[in-house]
Order: structure tokens, then sequence, then C-alpha cells
């Protein structure tokens, strides 16, 4: 973790002897923060659930709102060495950042500068306000090995994750509990935000601030629009950080909670998530979209040696759109007096003994439900609404339906033909 500089040295906040060689020629005096490095008081802390925002983003389909993340089973000595750990990691973290705040400022060649020392200072302060963002990669396996040399030096008062049997692997299991990394394609990688100032000293003070990522839900399917002759689907992922794919992940199996005050939802181990259909009660007769909002609570488990366990649990909103029903299979029909209107069935939604009769002309579109058992009783239909070319004809009157007030008088003595169209003219209404 030594690193020859040529011009300036970096003060670190955190621990003082991360660097055994000292050069010091002018101090930049650097501290790295983030809320994904708690600033703990005690390890008491650690019992206490952890409750962090996600940042707002657009009104989209799925919102991550927040997450609750908390220790479970810790014994007193196992919350200090945890509380330790998160010292080492943060001390190892930021000086990482360090050496490539350095690298950058090195890029403006002061060491050739001949100004006062107050005029680089402001040179270097003014260059990292301009600085903004950035990303930087992360070798997992370097924050690991300079943890554990900290650990030779300040932690030989803590057993538990050394005696667990890998101890990189254990390591690298609690890196997994920290919100900074970014998993990508070569490497993770942690984003940084610098800004600085001069202190009284007239010397550069700096400050990155860490972004915060988190774990988060994704979706190998999700049904954004929901139609009442179909099912809806919402299959959840819950994905946690990988970081180093040679160390092996322990982690419990998800928890989804999914709730919705108009589809009955029910887990589908077939599809490996939620399947269901829109509840009775919210059959509605508009034919306009309308919008539709699933709570999903996600919660995943990391394991740890002697029981301990480290929990997180996700909420989201998920916005939908309960829509006008579109079905594969349209049947139209006509009344007398040049009144057209739809049925709307097909296979499935007569399979739950219903469908559905719009008639737009009639009573402001309004739509009615029948029975499609009851049509059976009554008429003794097929079991099958209709076969292909096929056709029935049905007495309103005679059918004992309380159709009759809903679509008019004009119908209630009428006979309505229900024809499926014919497959090679689907405009064609009879």
């Amino acid at each position: 973790m030594d690193r020859d500089l040529p011009l300036y040295d970096v003060q670190l906040a955190r621990l003082r002897d991360l660097k055994r060689q000292q050069r010091l020629r002018r101090l930049i005096y650097f501290r790295l923060e983030s809320d994904s490095m708690p600033n703990r008081a005690s390890p008491t802390d650690l019992w206490i659930p952890k409750l962090r925002k996600y940042e707002s983003t657009p009104e989209g389909t799925v919102q991550h709102l927040d997450e609750i993340s908390m220790w479970r089973n810790l014994s007193p000595a196992q919350a200090k060495e945890i509380l330790f750990w998160e010292k080492m990691l943060a001390a190892v973290l930021e000086y990482i950042v360090s050496n490539h705040l350095i690298d950058m400022i090195d890029e403006l060649g002061l060491e050739n500068h001949f100004a006062e020392p107050d005029t680089i200072s402001r040179i270097i302060c003014a260059f990292v306000n301009s600085v903004g963002c950035r990303t930087f990669a992360v070798d997992i396996q370097e924050v690991i090995t300079s943890m554990i040399e900290l650990f030779g030096i300040h932690g030989s008062q803590h057993h538990w994750l050394a005696s667990c049997g890998d101890f990189r692997n254990g390591l690298c299991e609690f890196l997994r509990t920290r919100d900074c990394f970014l998993d990508t394609p070569v490497s993770p990688t942690v984003k940084v935000s610098f800004s600085a100032s001069m202190n009284h000293r007239g010397e550069p003070t700096v400050c990155g601030q860490m972004k915060r990522y988190g774990p988060h839900v994704s979706f190998s399917r999700l049904d954004s629009q929901v139609f009442l002759d179909r099912s809806c689907h919402v299959h959840p992922v819950f994905v946690d950080p990988i970081l180093n794919i040679g160390y092996n992940a322990r982690v419990g199996y998800p928890e989804y909670d999914l709730k919705s005050d108009c589809v009955e939802f029910g887990w589908s181990p077939l599809h490996d998530g939620f399947v269901g259909f829109l509840r009775n009660g919210h059959i509605k007769h508009s034919t306009q979209p309308t919008p539709k909002v699933f709570d999903l609570t996600a919660t995943g488990t990391r394991l740890f040696p002697e029981g301990v366990k480290f929990e997180r649990t996700i909420r989201l909103k998920i916005n939908v759109t309960e829509a006008r029903l579109r079905v594969s299979s349209e049947y139209r029909f006509s009344l007398p007096g040049g009144n057209q209107g739809w049925c709307l069935g097909s296979e499935r939604s007569i399979s739950h003994d219903e469908f559905f009769i719009d008639v737009p002309s009639l009573r402001d579109a309004v739509r009615t439900t029948l029975s499609w058992g009851h049509w059976q009783r009554r008429r003794k239909l097929p079991s099958r609404l209709l076969g292909p070319g096929a056709g029935a004809r049905i007495d309103m009157a005679a059918a004992a339906f309380p159709m009759a007030e809903t679509l008019g008088e004009e119908a209630s003595s009428s006979k309505i033909e229900f024809r499926k169209p014919d497959q090679n003219s689907p405009d064609q209404i009879i």
C-alpha cells in the first residue's frame, strides 16, 4: 500500500499508518465520505435497522422506494468485529481513491510550477472543483489484501471471520453487504464526487462523496398492462452485488410479497414468480385504461458463520394499467336497427365463467357481464361459444337475463346473432 508521491502527499482522514513511507512536501487533506460507510458511535448501532431511501427517479413502471438493512443474530464480539471491518474498508477505499486523486493532480504538471505555494493550492482547488464526478475501477482482490494487512496490525483481538475456514471469501461476503460498489462486466466501480477548499493554513482540503448504489430488483417478466381475460405475471429477481466470481456467494432464497387491490396474485413455482387475475370486484365498465399500483417487497439474506445473517428488504412501487379488454378471439354482433357491438371473449375468459357484451350505441357503451354458465344452462349451448364458421341465435327475451334493462327495450325482444369473424375477413360484421 506504499506510494511514492513526487510533489504532494495526502494526509488521510482515517488511518494515518496506511503508508509506511512519508515524504511530505506539502499536504492535501483528503476525506472520503458516503452513507454506505456509516460512522457508527458504537457496536450497538449494528442492532438497529438502517433505513435508506433510493434516489428519486422519473416516473416509470418500476420505482425503488427504500431499503431497510440489518444484522441478525450478532453477538457483542461479532458486532465489534463488524464495526472494525467497516472502519478498515473505509480506510482502504479512502486510500485507493486518494491515489486516483493524486494521479489527476500529477497530470497538471505542478512539479515544474514555480508559483507561490498558495497559488499552487488555489490551482489544485480550482481543478478539483472542476473535476465533478469520476468513476474508478476497484480491484476486489487488492481491497481484501489491504484489509487483511490492516487486520494483522490492528485486528488481533478479532477471530470470527478469520476462523470461518475461508477468510478471504468471508471478507468478500462482507464487501457484498456494502452499497458502494457497482458491478460492471470488467470490474466493480465506485463513483466519487469531488469538492475542495482552502484550510486556514492555505492547504487544499478535498472531500470525496462516494455514491451509494445498493441492491435492486429486476424482473424476468413484468406485465405492465392488466387485462381481464389474461393472467398478469410479475416475476421479480433480487439482484445483489457479485464483485468477484472467484468467491462463492452464501445467500438465502429471496422472499417476495406482492400486494394489489385489483389483482389476486399467487406464487407460481413453475414460473418462479407471481401470477394473478383481476378480482371480480374490479371489473370496470369504463372503456378507458385505468392506472393501478402494485406494492412489492423483496427481502434478500446473506449468510455468515455461526448463524449470523445480513438482511435487506427493498420496497418498490410498480405502475401498471388496467387496460380495456383486448383478446385474440373477438366476436362481433349486430342488432336490429343498425346497432353494432362486440362480444369480447376467449376460451380462457369462458373458462372463467364470464365474457362481455359491449354495445357502443346503447346506453353510453355500457358493458354488461353475462354468466356463460347461465347461458349454457338456459339455451343448452355447446361447451365452446362458437366453432369456426359456426353461428348461434339467442333469443334475448327467452334467455331470462337482466340484459333488457341494460341494452334497452329494443333489445329485449330482439334476436342477436353471434358469429366468430371469418379469419380471412377480420373486419367482417355479421
